[in-house]
């Protein structure tokens, strides 16, 4: 026979006395499927809000000029370079500049954040 491990004779004798509140059985679900917006007249309780989607492209035409850009430049030189062709050097200085100068107008259009916002630094979760 083999001696028991001091870890399940650890086990074995531990008595941690936790005592477990009843709980409270459950409410039984609403017989009718109803919309979480009209499920209830009472609106302090209520916690849905409808959102409505964003639209897929921006609207500003300029944000997405320098996101096509900030995309496409990098895209078409690295395109060049696998099938081989040669950019003449001021193609490639002309596609570094509309890359750059693309993400440094969408960084420009980031919103303001700083001391003059009323809750920083900590304004909490943003969506």
């Amino acid at each position: 026979m083999t001696d028991p491990d001091p870890f399940d004779e650890i086990v074995r004798n531990l008595d941690l006395d936790l005592d477990f509140p009843e709980s409270a059985p459950m409410p039984a679900p609403p017989t009718e499927h109803t919309h979480p917006s009209v499920a209830s007249t009472n609106r302090d309780d209520q916690f849905y809000r409808r959102v409505e989607p964003r639209p897929l492209l921006p609207r500003n035409q300029r944000v997405l000029l320098a996101w096509y850009g900030v995309i496409a430049m990098p895209i078409c030189i690295m395109a060049s370079s696998v099938v081989h062709l040669v950019m003449p050097r001021p193609v490639l200085l002309g596609c570094g500049l509309v890359f750059v100068a693309s993400a440094i107008y969408l960084i420009a259009q980031l919103p303001e954040r700083g001391p003059g916002e009323p809750h920083w630094p900590d304004d909490g979760a943003q969506l």
